[in-house]
């Protein structure tokens, strides 16, 4: 086998017991280990002094894993605002970015197959026909470095393998999701592999519009293909060419005012300007004036060449992304009055082109255990172009507006980075790295009135209105650019305890790039850039496998400190006009956080695995920056005291066959999802229950399976906008009870 298929293998789910077969006379049960490559580098899970999570192609599975929310439910300190239904806000150990305009970049970043994903709306596609995903907590500022100052999540494909493999899946549940998955995979010649894989998706909406005659949101279709060609010639180099192309359009977009922790007199008075209003009272029914759409597509090129030398492995990743994105959205959901008339209405009207050229090209030293020094060294590039375009539309009691916000960023990046491992005595080893990098960013921006004189004389006319630009102050064109660079360091002293026992302790440093405001009310605030945001990272952990095998445990402790913290802010551009109320970006405040991570795995019985993770998140606003908003002392938005995670599966031979339980547990402590702990943005603890029973035909040859999320039907709000001085929220709710039942059918392997 190529020292790249072994790069790539991960050997079995990180929670799944082994059994003798029948007939022997001893079962022998331990955990089997997952290899991940969190250091670019192919180790042991429980080998690499970093806090990391990783799942395998089996608990994805076994979990359903259908998303970004699904990985972090299961992961310590991860937590996702659905700001829509393409728009998840994605928040590690506090730390994440809510600006979805052109300008800006993301804290929590997502990588499919080391290849770095700049816009949230492009990495939210369907999961499926992974190998593992490993969420790495912290940040990542030398071997991942783009911008990864909270985290990261790295989705790994499965890759193409000369053994003849298929499978087919079919799936339908509640509220008519129909679901099929299929995948080939098999040698085409002695030197090339292939592997085809396909997803297709619909389902209804959990929404009901009250002002369409009760017609479901949020309907989803989606497909996505994927096609993987794997040359290995010898076992001294490979080539893998990828090529991933998907779409989905979602139907009926829908947003609702809610009323989290304030009180039933402030919020009345909250919507009185824009009524008598009185939201529906069910929290899956919403009032949205405008039925909404959004339609996505994305295409992805890829190829990796890995070259074992007598100096070193060389591999290169040159890559290719591009998406686009059309949205019409309610961003209020405020709908008619009493007396039938708008009190007031926000739509989106979005339109975006997004493009990225990335390289990457790196050497490792040999894979040789004698060597007390181990080093890997390397260089990226990347290109970005961000093509939005933005019409605000509002209506309000007594005015009309609608401005364009033509948006045109184009941003660059440079790194140099190499890290260097030394045994400095027998068990102890001393890592230091370091990554240089240089970003560069030209943006554009033009504010336009779409409404032409004729337009706005019939508008005052018909409505009766007088039209405005809000939330935009005066037409303008601004063009301005800027360029930061950073070098972030990090040291790691790890030391074996013992053959299964590893403690370290790490500092790391990460950086954001900073930006521009996609949504600038004035020329003069166009041109204003915010700076990049930093982070200092002191953590110590441990990894054991204990009681034979049979356990393992991985805990830490880390103190984060951000400077610079870049934030969301609503603010009005016309004090006193709650219609100009506009979101800008600043850097308003340095922020401190600290908290343990827990991580357990057992095997207490043959078939019987039980895990969790406990997190907890001490997080608080240290310094504000003068003139802001931000207030000194508050918790961070979407920063849980606590998260715990629980789960039990149970295999058990019956028959031919085995049948499989297994049961899933999400506690997500009490939490703020804006700034200076709003009411309205006030959510309480929640719990999340999943479940799945399934029976597998001698082999694993086919398996059918029942399975559930959200079992217990918990109400809770994913994401909120506090508007009206925190008296109110625009909120997404979170997925109700669902269930389904799903056929596998696997041919070969």
């Amino acid at each position: 086998m190529s020292r790249t298929i072994r790069m790539f293998a991960v050997h079995s789910m990180l929670a799944s017991a082994l059994v003798a077969p029948t007939g022997s006379t001893e079962e022998l049960t331990y955990l089997e280990e997952i290899t991940v490559t969190a250091t670019k580098r192919a180790q042991s899970l429980q080998d690499v002094p970093i806090s990391v999570s990783a799942f395998s192609a089996d608990t994805i599975e076994a979990t359903r894993m259908q998303g970004l929310t699904d990985i972090a439910i299961r992961t310590p300190n991860f937590l996702i605002g659905q700001q829509g239904p393409t728009a998840p806000e994605l928040t590690i150990r506090g730390i994440g970015s809510t600006d979805r305009e052109s300008g800006s970049d993301r804290s929590v970043v997502v990588f499919v197959d080391e290849v770095y994903i700049g816009r949230t709306g492009a990495s939210t596609f369907d999961l499926f026909d992974l190998e593992r995903v490993e969420v790495l907590r912290g940040p990542q500022g030398t071997l991942f470095g783009r911008n990864v100052v909270g985290g990261a999540v790295n989705l790994v494909t499965a890759k193409p393998s000369p053994e003849f493999d298929a499978k087919v899946q079919a799936t339908y549940g509640r509220r008519d999701l129909a679901e099929v998955k299929a995948m080939l995979n098999g040698g085409l010649s002695d030197t090339l592999s292939g592997r085809l894989a396909l997803s297709v998706k619909s389902q209804e909406g959990f929404y009901r519009m009250r002002s369409f005659a009760g017609d479901r949101s949020n309907d989803m279709k989606a497909y996505g293909v994927r096609g993987q060609l794997l040359l290995t010639p010898s076992d001294d180099w490979s080539l893998l060419f990828s090529l991933d192309v998907a779409e989905d359009e979602v139907e009926g977009v829908a947003s609702r005012i809610t009323q989290g922790a304030v009180s039933d007199a402030g919020f009345a008075a909250a919507l009185a300007p824009f009524g008598p209003f009185v939201p529906a009272e069910d929290p899956f029914t919403t009032d949205n004036n405008k039925f909404g759409m959004i339609e996505r597509s994305h295409v992805a090129l890829m190829s990796r060449l890995d070259w074992s030398t007598a100096i070193g492995d060389l591999t290169v990743i040159p890559a290719y992304r591009s998406a686009e994105f059309d949205e019409l959205r309610d961003i209020a959901g405020i709908g008619f009055n009493a007396a039938g008339v708008r009190g007031f209405e926000s739509t989106a009207i979005n339109d975006e082109n997004y493009s990225a050229l990335s390289i990457e090209a790196r050497m490792a030293s040999p894979g040789d255990s004698s060597n007390p020094l181990s080093w890997i060294g390397g260089f990226y590039y990347l290109d970005e172009k961000i093509d939005r375009d933005q019409i605000r539309e509002r209506q309000a009691n007594t005015a009309f507006s609608r401005p364009l916000f033509d948006q045109l960023n184009n941003a660059s990046s440079v790194a140099l980075f190499g890290e260097a491992t030394y045994t400095l005595a027998d068990r102890i080893n001393l890592t230091v790295g370091g990554r240089w990098t240089k970003d560069k960013k030209d943006f554009d921006l033009e504010v336009v009135n779409t409404l032409s004189a004729a337009q706005q004389a019939e508008i005052a006319a018909r409505l009766g209105r007088a039209t405005t630009l809000n939330p935009a102050q005066q037409e303008y064109v601004a063009q301005v650019d800027e360029s930061w660079s950073e070098f972030t360091p990090k040291a790691t002293l790890s030391f074996d305890f013992s053959k299964d026992v590893l403690v370290f302790a790490t500092y790391s440093e990460g950086f954001k790039s900073g930006g521009f405001v996609g949504l600038a009310a004035t020329s003069r605030e166009a041109m204003r850039s915010f700076e990049p945001e930093s982070a200092r990272n002191l953590e110590f952990g441990v990894k054991a496998t204990l009681a034979d095998g049979r356990l393992q445990l991985n805990a830490s402790y880390y103190d984060l400190k951000f400077k610079q913290l870049q934030l969301r802010d609503r603010i009005l551009t016309i004090p006193g006009d709650v219609t100009s109320a506009i979101v800008t970006i600043t850097n308003a405040a340095e922020a401190e956080m600290n908290g343990v991570e827990l991580e357990v795995v057992a095997l207490p019985i043959a078939g019987l695995t039980l895990s969790g993770g406990f997190s907890t998140l001490d997080s608080e606003i240290t310094e504000v920056t003068e003139g802001s908003n931000v207030v000194l002392g508050t918790d961070l938005p979407k920063a849980p005291e606590f998260t715990l995670n629980l789960a039990a599966q149970y295999e058990y031979p019956l028959g031919p066959g085995v049948l499989r339980m297994r049961a899933d547990y999400r506690h997500t402590g009490d939490h703020y999802f804006d700034l200076n702990e709003q009411a309205a943005g006030q959510e309480d603890d929640y719990g999340l229950l999943g479940a799945r029973i399934a029976y597998a035909g001698a082999g694993d040859s086919w398996e059918v399976a029942a399975w559930a999320k959200n079992l217990t039907d918990e109400e809770y709000r994913s994401h909120v906008q506090s508007i009206r001085a925190g008296r109110a929220g625009i909120a997404q709710m979170g997925e109700p009870r669902t269930w389904g039942l799903t056929f596998t059918k696997r041919f070969g392997g």
